[in-house]
Formats: structure tokens, C-alpha cells, sequence
């Protein structure tokens, strides 16, 4: 990794289906410190919120009146520059040999820019269509066989850092021969250029591959080398570990994530004045006290905080790095802006997975616009 994206991530750090209706906006005030006559505060775009159901980008008045919230398909993430980057994923499937044969299904991975004087757009996966089965071509070579073949491509989120994005991708199949094939691996994009990015360059002298077999015994199935993946774990605190696949066929498309030591990234972090405590979230200052919260985010000063409420009290926070499951299960958002007397209630999603304050971002007009345009 150069150095250049580097110091992109680093300062990130401080800083399809159709579009959903906005959830309603809160009712119009002047705000606590207008006086008569004042003109409030001219809105601001505040937060977005990224989960792997979706992305909540909100906005409004400083003082946290006149809210207006957007949830919208995809993964959001918002460029230095002020206009949107968003991952999309695209499932297609497939029976060509009618409905009681195994089904196939087709995924793609798109990357796109968006803002008022337009955007481009990039496929990331497949990385080569031509690499990609011709079912029904295959079929009418072998038409014995045709009734059991069957591809199928999975990719979900699997953690932010910065501005990268980390997905994990499956494949596996069965086109003749003796066995199915499967293959499993990670890919890591740049959501500021949409190009690909390896993590391993923020470890510098460290051989984050070495560190990651060191348990794993020679003889284990699943010890291949895959790359590194960052998240934000609760709180917001970064967390990294490696990712490994199957070396032998009798384990294929099985995974496994190797936790690895924190990454020396200078001074530490400033502490925000927000704290989970006993799954209840409280300011320094006694304004906000939620009880019932698994995870959250803060914004530097504490003046915009996110949160992941809890579905019961032995309910824990997602882990910060894991791949979907059947029981992964989805809860409340919540937002609050310093000034309201209550958290917005923004939607349900399984967890978060990296949230952006945007108030003193430097072009946040544009942000406004492209919050608009959306």
C-alpha cells in the first residue's frame, strides 16, 4: 500500500432494490439557543450510518431539530470531496433445468460515485465474466449430467477501516467431474477511488502472515493465507485480523479469522466523553442515558452518538468481524443529537458497521447536496 492511502485511511479515521422513502423528520424548531427574531441554524449533514442492510445518511440542524433521515441500498461511504462512493450487490439466480434442479446464483459487486455533476462506476466482482460458467452451453455438451449442475457466488461485508472495505467471496459449484469445486477470498477496496488495497501495508515491519499461522498446526485444513480485514469494533475502536482458507479439498470454502494485535497507529486515540457501561450508554455531562445498548458510535465530542440497541438482557454486540448466519437477527438504530431530549429511532439492522460524523466535514454542502440527490 502507498504511502498516500495510508495517510487517507489514517484521516479517515478522525474525521439492486429501490431507495426507500426518508423516515419522517422531526418537527421544526428554531432550536434551544434562538433567540426571538433568530434565524436557526442552517442544517448540516451529520452522520452516515453504514450496516450490511443498508446505509442511514442524516442530516439536519446542529442542534438536532429538523432531522431528515434517508436509508438507501448499499454501502455509503462519503468521499474527501463531498460526493457519495457506494458499493451495490446484485444477485441473479438461475434453473436453466427447471425448478426441481439445484439452483445457481450470479452476484456482482459494483462500485459507484455519486454527486451533483454526475458519477462513474466500476465492477469489482467478477473481476473477469469470461471466468464465469455458461450453464446452459455446458448442458447441451453433457445433457446426462445437466440436471446436477449448478454455481453459485456468495459476497457480503465483512468490515470497514477508514475507507476500506473489506467483502468476503465465495464460490463453489459442480460442473462435472469428480468433486464440486469451492474457493473462498477476501477483497479489500478503496471506497475513495474504488481500487483494490492490501491492509498489510498499516503493519509496516510486522509479517501479519507469520503472526497468523503461528497457532495453526502444520497439518490443519484450513491454514491458507487470504489478507487482512479491519473493522470498528464497539465503539468505534479498530480491530484487524487475518483471514485464512482451505488447503485441502476435503475443507473447501471454509474460513477461519485469526485475531491479530492492534496496529501502532502514533498518539492515542482521544477518548470521547460517551461510555457503555453494563449495556447502559451515558454522557459525561448526564444528557444522555440509555439503558438497553449493545454497541454505538460518537462523534469526537460526543455531540452525535449511534447506537445498536440490545433484543434482550443476555443479548451481546455482534462481533465486529463475522459472516452472516440464519441467526443473526436485526436490531433498533438509534440516533441522538446533543440538544434533543430523546434518541430517533433510524431503522433495525444486524449490526454497524462503521459510522461517519460529518458536521465538521470540509466540504459539507456538497454532502448536503449529494444527500439530496440521492
Amino acid at each position: 500500500m502507498n504511502r498516500a492511502l495510508l495517510v487517507h485511511v489514517m484521516l479517515g479515521l478522525t474525521l439492486s432494490c429501490k431507495e426507500r422513502e426518508p423516515y419522517p423528520s422531526a418537527p421544526p424548531s428554531r432550536g434551544p439557543d434562538a433567540g426571538p427574531g433568530e434565524a436557526p441554524a442552517e442544517p448540516v449533514p451529520l452522520a452516515a450510518v453504514v450496516t450490511p442492510e443498508g446505509s442511514f445518511l442524516v442530516a439536519g440542524r446542529p442542534d438536532g431539530n429538523d432531522l431528515d433521515v434517508r436509508m438507501v441500498s448499499g454501502l455509503v461511504h462519503v468521499r474527501q470531496d463531498g460526493t457519495l462512493a457506494r458499493f451495490e450487490v446484485a444477485r441473479e439466480t438461475q434453473r436453466p433445468h427447471g425448478r426441481d434442479t439445484p439452483e445457481s446464483v450470479f452476484v456482482t459487486l459494483t462500485w459507484r460515485t455519486e454527486g451533483p455533476g454526475g458519477g462513474t462506476a466500476r465492477t469489482l466482482f467478477p473481476l473477469d465474466d469470461q471466468k464465469r460458467p455458461d450453464l446452459k452451453r455446458l448442458a447441451a455438451a453433457d445433457p446426462d449430467l445437466a440436471s446436477l449442475y449448478y454455481h453459485r457466488e456468495g459476497l457480503w461485508p465483512l468490515g470497514v477501516f477508514g475507507s476500506l472495505f473489506s467483502w468476503v467471496v465465495k464460490v463453489e459449484g459442480f460442473l462435472g467431474g469428480a468433486h464440486p469445486y469451492s474457493e473462498a477470498r477476501l477483497l479489500t477496496v478503496d471506497a475513495e477511488s474504488g481500487q483494490p488495497a492490501d491492509l498489510r501495508g498499516l503493519f509496516q515491519t510486522r509479517d501479519v502472515e507469520a503472526e497468523a499461522l503461528k497457532g495453526v498446526k502444520p497439518d490443519e485444513c484450513v491454514r491458507r493465507f487470504a489478507g487482512v480485514a479491519g473493522a470498528e469494533g464497539i465503539g468505534g475502536k479498530p480491530v484487524f485480523a487475518a483471514m485464512l482458507v482451505h488447503e485441502f479439498e476435503v475443507c473447501r470454502g471454509k474460513t477461519r479469522l485469526v485475531p491479530l494485535a492492534p496496529v501502532e497507529q502514533g498518539p492515542p486515540r482521544p477518548l470521547v466523553p460517551v461510555r457503555l457501561d453494563a449495556g447502559v450508554l451515558q454522557s459525561e455531562g448526564g444528557d444522555l442515558r440509555v439503558p438497553g445498548v449493545v454497541d454505538f458510535r460518537a462523534s469526537p465530542h460526543g455531540h452525535v452518538v449511534v447506537m445498536l440497541m440490545s433484543l434482550g438482557p443476555q443479548d451481546r454486540a455482534p462481533s465486529p468481524l463475522s459472516e452472516p448466519s440464519e441467526r443473526s437477527k436485526s436490531r433498533e438504530v438509534r440516533l441522538w443529537v446533543k440538544g434533543r431530549a430523546s434518541p430517533l429511532v433510524l431503522g433495525r439492522a444486524t449490526r454497524l458497521l462503521c459510522v461517519q460524523f460529518l458536521m465538521d466535514h470540509p466540504a459539507a454542502q456538497a454532502v448536503l447536496d449529494a444527500f439530496r440527490g440521492l
